[in-house]
């Protein structure tokens, strides 16, 4: 898969905790939703909506896909 587009943080879930736990949160379930998929998958958030080739994402994660 590529980068594809940027997608924004829905702001309610920002105001509800902090972009860690939301990410958390969402990669919690990932695995669950990407069943039929193998390999790493790696959630990156910005403060910017345009980012530029080297500019570091305030948070970043990389979970497992278990693939089927």
């Amino acid at each position: 898969m590529d980068r594809g587009p940027l997608v924004p943080v829905p702001n309610a879930a920002l105001a509800r905790a902090p972009l860690e736990v939301w990410a958390d949160s969402l990669l919690e379930e990932v695995p669950y939703e990407l069943e039929d998929l193998r390999g790493d998958l790696l959630l990156e958030c910005y403060a910017e909506p345009a980012v530029t080739d080297g500019t570091p994402p305030v948070y970043s994660r990389q979970v497992r896909l278990p693939g089927k």
